[in-house]
């Protein structure tokens, strides 16, 4: 399993993503989102995207990630 991170400074709704990767990604396994509220961290909310392998991934990462 191949996880790629978002969070909500990089992206402000966290569904968009997970409805385009279940469209373009067979691989896509799913999205596990955490609130981060109570840690020290820039972000409010960080998502975890799951991928059974590494293209599939990295097609996400560079449609998503913030250049």
């Amino acid at each position: 399993m191949i996880e790629v991170y978002l969070d909500d400074a990089e992206c402000s709704n966290f569904l968009e993503p997970d409805r385009w990767a279940r469209e373009c990604c067979a691989s896509y396994e799913g999205v596990h989102i955490q609130g981060l509220k109570d840690h020290y961290y820039p972000a409010d909310e960080i998502a975890t995207y799951s991928f059974g392998n590494s293209a599939d991934a990295a097609f996400f990462t560079l449609t998503w990630k913030a250049v």
